[in-house]
Parts: structure tokens; C-alpha cells; sequence
């Protein structure tokens, strides 16, 4: 770091906070438009996950945040859940850069492990950005990239998979950048001196509030001219090169693996799987359709006669209780039942229409077999149509390949 860096940032952190974040605000410039070479999408592919794991993995060897791995890959046990999901930017054909969303679920989220996250923040709307990564022949752009990763990432999580809240954990010396950026929060008593995630570096943590994203960012960058005005950057129209999802049913997970790259890249090449104790794989198989991973599931010699009951798919649909007329929302879905939450208590046998798709429904009988919390509960279908098979089809199709590996 440079002398003048270097008593900048010491002089920075003598001012009060609001002034720090202020000033961050005030120094950065956004990139007026994206170069049409680079695009943003979801790794989909073998290559792509491989190019993005190894990416990852040298960027985080090269900070000291990773050992080295023998596969070069860094793959964590949150990487394997369909739940999460990988976000990747691509120049040409080649993979430059990646950042991971993992949806509170099975494992949890990565800083859960070392520190006790507040209540709110246990339910599936809740989630942890991590693993971000610009291959390093990029990073002299890395700046650029990373503003259009963070514009991209946002409305990924707010528009497809609908989650209220995030937290990231950073080096401490990243803090005033996020708070000032975005309006993270810091979360108090967050901060660890030895962080075994990240190789024993120090952690803190922050949350920003997803719901009132747009409104607390409109309020951020108020009289800020364009150049530095986060809150339009967010507003202008997507570019052409930010490729979300088409959802041909209202999920709220994009798998990443196939059995054909969990075969190649779990199986042959990463050890990762083999990590895992008893529970995390009894986990690990129930997140997915039995029929299309059985057989790579026992070439890693993991079995499957103990999983956690049926698949379980992660769903945004809208419902009616027909009877009463009341809003549903169905938050998972599986071949026998569903969860759903409601404003209103619900009987024990409730008949419901639900959306799970454009102009797609379905219309069922479903009896209440569970309270999961206070609006929620558990219900198992008693009486479908025939859309309700199609459904299941459907979320199974998001596991297989849509593209050439």
C-alpha cells in the first residue's frame, strides 16, 4: 500500500462514521455503461463451475484466506446445496469472475458457524453473499466489475429469489465501504479476530436490509449527481449482457449441479463430499430428485435409504384458499406436500388455486399435518389435478442440463 493510501485510510477512520461513509459515496464513480464482451449470468455449465471454483480458489490462496487445495478448486459444503446459487461474469467464453448467494437452509450460512446470528435471521428468506472472486488478470478493471456484480446480485436476489435480508462477512477493513456504499449494518459483538472460514482471518459481519433496499438507497444517495448516485445505477434499465433466469415456474432456487458435473467435478476431481459427516450427506441427498442423482451419489459411496423424506423445492407461488377467500404463499414444495404461509389461521382441509407459473394453476386439497411457526404450516396433498404433476416435473427439470457441459 502506498504512503498516501495508506494515511488516507488512517485519516478516514479518526472521522466519525457518517462522515466516512459519506465520503466513500462522494469518491466513488460509477461505470456509465457495460462493455458488450462481458456478461452476467448463473454458472450453468461443467466448465463454468469449474472456471469460477478455480478462480475462487487461487484468489483466496493468493489472499490467505484458503489453502491450497490439490483439485485447485475451492468448492465449499454450501456450494454443493441447490439452494445456493452461482453468479459468474464471462468475457467471451472464459469465466472472469463469481460471487455465491447460500440461502439460509440446510447448512445454514457460512459465518453461522463461527458466530450466533439474531433471531429474524433464521427463516429461508435470509441469505449470505459470499465467496467473490476477479480472476487476477481482471483486477486492474476489478473496481468496474465489482459495481456491476453488486447491481447484478441485487436484482437477482430481490426480483428471483425474493429474500428480505443478506449478510456478508468481510475483513474489518472493508467495513466503512459496504456501510457506505450500500447501508449495510454492522451487527453488534460480529467481530472475530481468528475466522476458520477464511483461513483464520479476522471477520465482521454486516446485514442490509433487502425489503427496503430501494427506499433506504433513494434516501442514501439524495442530491448525489449521477456519476456517484448508487440509487440510479440500480434504477436504469438492465443491460443486455445481465442474463437472469426465465422462469418458466415461480422458484426461488437455481441449481447449479447436474448429475453429469457432480460426477466429474465432486466425484473424480474435489474431496469436498468426502467432508461432509453423516448428517450433512443425509442432508445433502435429500436436497435432491432421488431418480436423477442416485447414481452419482453412490459413486461418492453416500446412501440414500435415510434421507429426510422427499425433495423439497424452493418455491415464490401465490395461493387462494377458496373457501375463505384469504392469500397463501407457498414457500416448498414436494410430490406430497407443500409449506404454506398465511395472514389468517387456516382449518386442518383447506381447497386452494395456486400460480406456479405465467398463466399456469393448479387447484388441490391439502390437509394440515404441521405448525411450522406462527403464519406457517405444514400440509400434505390429499386430492391434485393433473397441473399439479407438471409442477413437480417442471422444478425436477431445473436439476438437468439445459446447455452443453
Amino acid at each position: 500500500m502506498s504512503f498516501t493510501k495508506s494515511l488516507l485510510r488512517k485519516t478516514m477512520k479518526m472521522l466519525p462514521a457518517v462522515l466516512r461513509q459519506d465520503l466513500i459515496r462522494s469518491r466513488i464513480t460509477l461505470p456509465k455503461s457495460l462493455n458488450p464482451k462481458f456478461t452476467f449470468k448463473l454458472a450453468e455449465t461443467k466448465d463454468e463451475l469449474e472456471q469460477s471454483f478455480k478462480i475462487l480458489h487461487d484468489c483466496y490462496v493468493q489472499e490467505g484466506y484458503s489453502k491450497v487445495e490439490e483439485s485447485g478448486l475451492r468448492i465449499t459444503k454450501y456450494h454443493l446445496l441447490p439452494s445456493t446459487s452461482i453468479l459468474i461474469i464471462k468475457c467471451e467464453n472464459q469465466v472472469i469472475g463469481t460471487m455465491s448467494i447460500v440461502r439460509n437452509g440446510k447448512y445454514g450460512v457460512p459465518v453461522a458457524g463461527a458466530i450466533e446470528l439474531p433471531s429474524e435471521d433464521s427463516h429461508r428468506d435470509f441469505g449470505e453473499v459470499s465467496s467473490l472472486a476477479i480472476r487476477e488478470d481482471f483486477r486492474q478493471q476489478g473496481g468496474e466489475f465489482f459495481l456491476w456484480m453488486i447491481n447484478f446480485s441485487l436484482h437477482y436476489m430481490i426480483r428471483q429469489l425474493s429474500l428480505k435480508s443478506i449478510v456478508i462477512g468481510v475483513h474489518p477493513k472493508w467495513t466503512d465501504f459496504y456501510e457506505g456504499l450500500l447501508g449495510f449494518e454492522t451487527l453488534d459483538s460480529t467481530y472475530l479476530s481468528n475466522y476458520n472460514f477464511a483461513n483464520g482471518n479476522p471477520l465482521t459481519v454486516l446485514k442490509l436490509d433487502l425489503e427496503n433496499f430501494e427506499k433506504n438507497i433513494q434516501s442514501l444517495y439524495k442530491n448525489k449527481p449521477e456519476e456517484k448516485n448508487f440509487y440510479s445505477f440500480y434504477k436504469k434499465p438492465l443491460p443486455s449482457n445481465f442474463i437472469l433466469p426465465q422462469r418458466e415456474i415461480f422458484r426461488s432456487m437455481d441449481p447449479s449441479w447436474t448429475p453429469q458435473s457432480m460426477e466429474s467435478l465432486l466425484i473424480e476431481k474435489d474431496k469436498t463430499l468426502h467432508r461432509l459427516d453423516e448428517n450433512e450427506k443425509l442432508h445433502l441427498v435429500s436436497s435432491y430428485p432421488l431418480h436423477l442423482f442416485d447414481q452419482a451419489f453412490k459413486k461418492a459411496n453416500i446412501t440414500n435409504e435415510k434421507r429426510f423424506g422427499q425433495t423439497r423445492y424452493l418455491v415464490n407461488f401465490d395461493g387462494v384458499h377458496l373457501d375463505s377467500g384469504s392469500a397463501l404463499k407457498i414457500l416448498d414444495v414436494s410430490a406430497s406436500g407443500f409449506s404454506v404461509e398465511s395472514e389468517q389461521e387456516l382449518p386442518d382441509q383447506i381447497h386452494t388455486s395456486i400460480q406456479f407459473g405465467p398463466d399456469k394453476h393448479t387447484q388441490l386439497t391439502l390437509e394440515k399435518t404441521r405448525r411450522i411457526n406462527e403464519k406457517t404450516n405444514g400440509f400434505r396433498v390429499i386430492h391434485a389435478d393433473s397441473f399439479f404433476d407438471h409442477m413437480i416435473k417442471d422444478l425436477e427439470d431445473s436439476f438437468t442440463d439445459k446447455t452443453a457441459s
